[in-house]
């Protein structure tokens, strides 16, 4: 839940604003108003204990209280009471709109800072390695023109992203040789259903090289990430395909939130 477009805390209020404002406190002396700067740090704690009574593991320490008397604490804790609370809620919302809207604004830039603060805070989620081939594959030891087919089953949505180090040697004579990727599922077809990525092409110099390639996965109809690490164009006759693959990796970035 986003609480920045939590709105529960002022449905919760209003009939206690609107039905019970006094300007007198209990021993008849004359309410104080709470100052716009308070106010804006009282309405922050408000929505942020709104969120956490929103959590049902947070919430069941709170059952002995109803809403309104949890939403009281946090008042109480910032030294005001609720009779306070309820006559500056109608001076600003009913009386002074305006000023509550600026409330209310710097209300969200606390709430967003917050936000982005705990979201910074986080640790990277733990991305785990999906390819269930060999660390390391050659050609022709794989087989003398093998295009290092793979299938790798995926269970959800997100950014998948393959990388892998490359060597092609200056006697492979295979013609454009590259990695060719796709998400697949099965249908009627023998090939089932293919949703293509990019293609890699393989840099053939004799020299190591890094590759890197990611692609989004949206449809859940899709249940395997297979490709070529070695694919080519066929050709006629003798010919010598030669390279060496090492740290592969084929991980899941991050969750698709639509």
């Amino acid at each position: 839940m986003n609480m920045l477009y939590n709105t529960r805390i002022w449905l919760l209020l209003l009939p206690v604003i609107l039905f019970s404002c006094s300007e007198r406190d209990s021993n008849g002396k004359k309410l104080k108003l709470i100052t716009e700067k308070e106010m804006v740090s009282v309405m922050t704690d408000l929505y942020l204990a709104d969120g956490l009574l929103g959590n049902p593991t947070v919430r069941i320490f709170f059952n002995a209280n109803d809403s309104i008397e949890n939403y009281i604490d946090v008042i109480n804790k910032h030294g005001y009471s609720k009779e306070q609370m309820d006559k500056s809620i109608k001076y600003y919302f009913l009386d002074n709109p305006k000023k509550m809207q600026k409330i209310y604004d710097q209300v969200l830039a606390n709430l967003s800072k917050i936000q982005s603060e705990l979201e910074t805070a986080l640790p990277e989620p733990r991305k785990v390695n999906l390819w269930n081939r060999k660390e390391k594959l050659s050609v022709p030891e794989e087989g003398i023109h093998d295009l290092l087919y793979f299938s790798i089953p995926v269970k959800d949505t997100g950014l998948y992203e393959i990388s892998f180090t490359a060597l092609i040697y200056n006697d492979d004579i295979s013609i454009n040789p590259r990695a060719s990727l796709f998400f697949w599922h099965a249908s009627d077809s023998i090939d089932g259903v293919r949703n293509m990525w990019d293609d890699i092409a393989l840099v053939r110099d004799g020299t190591r090289h890094d590759y890197s390639l990611s692609r989004k996965l949206s449809d859940t109809t899709f249940t395997h990430i297979c490709g070529w690490l070695f694919q080519c164009d066929t050709q006629s006759g003798l010919w010598v395909k030669h390279g060496e693959f090492s740290e592969i990796s084929v991980k899941k970035v991050h969750r698709i939130i639509e």
